[in-house]
């Protein structure tokens, strides 16, 4: 008794420094998995905050772009407008050199393109930027390559070309080319410079692009990005001409003409060495682009040659883009078809019942007249004649209605009308498990009366046996 009583308080002890070790194992355990979870919410919350400030820097880029872009517009076209006046001053001087008010106006043109081709550059720094947060690049040389390269160079030289202030004359002779005849290889150096100009309109169609909804809606983005479609300037012009294809062909003709007509105006002269009217001008383009080509009034220098024929490949191309379009306004709508075949299936079953009637009513005649002995007679081979050629017409109209129900049936319908299968399909899916639910439930009943009843019939028999 003395030794199992000396001995409890060991085993007491031991069990105790057990169970103290696995509480801390325990804890230990529980610590760790507290650790793991907090540097699991901490990667979590870590990645969520990149990718936080990553849109964040995506959409303060975009309206960087976009206030760059209006900018770049709004100055290439200005310095359009002022070449056109600085042009049309000398042009009803009828001199070459530059007045002071031309001068003045070079200068500013001269001024707004070296602006300009300062936010050429700080435009595509900017796109540089947005391509590598999108494509998650470490810098932004990894999306300079050489294709960019090539069309930034080609950007920036195309809106250097202007024409640059040369020295004025306080005092300018009018009309001082009629003193000499001009050769038909002679264009002036500002009309030289100034028609390149009219390629910054490339930059309305930036300014455009990012003004689409296409373009500033989050949700069309990133629906373009998962399918892999570029909403780039084409895709919104398309959207564009998809919309309202008459207002886009008549904004576009009423550009080509005017752009057109002026250049022309700029490269022709006339005999006295003055430059074209530009009524005439607007003339000459206008019977060349639409190709009908009177010839009462032709181009007298290379230049204007090169710019009717610039104006002839886009008549082409215009008359095309017409035509399409009122193909694509001629087209019945998805109604009107319905309309249309309905009336026109009528009226085939009409001329169906009508040969249908006379295949009956020669059959007959034939008939009678075999029974008559009149087989060789002109009323029987007439009457058989008719009844051949209503059973032909007859087959005619039959096919003729099959067409009918084909050309009503189109993609889209049969699109429809498998959608509407399809959900037909899956309805009839879904009640037919919740039948099948409802059946095994009704066998479960069943199954538990029948023991139910094998039940009360033994114990009716253990009963009866008792009472034997």
């Amino acid at each position: 008794m003395a030794c199992n009583h000396k001995s409890r308080p060991s085993l007491e002890s031991t069990a105790i420094d057990i169970i103290s070790s696995s509480t801390r194992k325990i804890s230990s355990v529980t610590s760790f998995h507290h650790q793991a979870n907090h540097n699991r919410n901490s990667i979590q919350n870590t990645t969520m905050a990149i990718m936080n400030s990553r849109i964040e820097n995506r959409r303060n880029l975009h309206k960087r772009l976009n206030v760059v872009s209006n900018v770049m517009c709004f100055l290439g076209v200005f310095g359009i407008v002022l070449m056109i006046i600085s042009n049309e001053i000398n042009f009803i001087i009828g001199n070459d050199e530059d007045t002071f008010a031309s001068w003045l106006i070079k200068l500013a043109i001269s001024l707004s393109t070296i602006i300009l081709l300062g936010l050429i550059v700080y435009y595509h720094q900017l796109d540089l930027n947005l391509y590598c947060i999108t494509n998650s690049c470490a810098h932004w040389r990894l999306g300079l390559t050489g294709t960019r390269i090539f069309f930034i160079t080609i950007e920036i030289l195309v809106c250097a070309i202007h024409p640059i202030p040369r020295y004025f004359h306080s005092k300018l002779s009018l009309n001082s080319a009629s003193t000499h005849s001009l050769s038909i290889s002679y264009t002036s150096i500002d009309v030289a410079l100034s028609l390149p100009m009219f390629i910054r309109l490339y930059l309305v169609c930036r300014f455009m692009k990012f003004h689409s909804h296409f373009v500033q809606n989050a949700s069309s983005k990133s629906l373009g990005y998962l399918n892999q479609v570029s909403i780039d300037f084409f895709f919104v012009i398309k959207t564009y001409v998809e919309q309202w294809p008459t207002r886009c062909l008549i904004i576009f003709c009423t550009i080509v003409i005017f752009i057109g007509s002026w250049s022309l105006r700029a490269c022709d002269y006339l005999p006295t060495g003055e430059h074209a009217s530009m009524s005439d001008s607007i003339w000459l383009f206008m019977v060349t682009l639409t190709t009908v080509g009177y010839g009462d009034i032709t181009p007298t220098s290379y230049c204007g040659r090169s710019v009717i024929v610039i104006g002839a490949l886009v008549g082409t191309f215009t008359t095309a883009l017409l035509i399409s379009i009122l193909a694509q306004a001629l087209v019945l709508t998805r109604w009107e078809k319905y309309v249309y075949s309905f009336v026109l299936n009528i009226e085939v079953a009409k001329k169906r019942k009508i040969q249908a009637a006379n295949v009956i009513k020669f059959t007959i005649k034939v008939w009678y007249l075999s029974r008559k002995n009149k087989a060789k007679s002109f009323q029987f081979i007439k009457a058989q004649w008719y009844l051949f050629q209503s059973i032909h017409v007859m087959q005619e109209l039959k096919r003729e209605q099959r067409s009918l129900i084909d050309s009503f049936c189109t993609l889209p319908d049969l699109l429809i009308l498998q959608r509407d299968a399809n959900s037909t399909t899956e309805k009839l899916a879904q009640q037919t498990n919740k039948m099948k639910i409802i059946i095994d439930k009704i066998d479960e009943k069943f199954t538990s009366m029948d023991q139910t009843m094998n039940n009360v019939q033994n114990a009716i028999n253990s009963l009866l046996d008792r009472v034997h």
